[in-house]
């Protein structure tokens, strides 16, 4: 409305203005409407943003785990190798 010449504005507030602020209900029912959906839409964000983190701390846990086990199977494979040698 700032670059509108002033015959526009006025048309378009008299539009606001006729039958009760009839216009003016709606744009504030509108918007209350649309301001809890975008509300709602950023919880959902924040929480799948919590949940991604979640993931990589369960993927860093998961390759930690998986090399434990990779390097103790192979220390157990050289414990019993080392005692075959030994004639254990």
């Amino acid at each position: 409305m700032r670059h509108c010449p002033s015959a526009l504005k006025s048309r378009v507030l008299a539009k606001f203005v006729e039958s009760d602020h009839e216009k003016v209900d709606r744009l504030v029912e509108l918007h209350l409407k649309y301001f809890a959906q975008v509300k709602k839409a950023d919880s959902r964000i924040r929480a799948l943003r919590e949940v991604s983190h979640y993931g990589f701390v369960f993927t860093s846990a998961s390759f930690v785990s998986c090399y434990c086990s990779l390097t103790q199977h192979i220390f157990n494979w050289s414990y019993i190798r080392m005692r075959r040698l030994q004639g254990l």
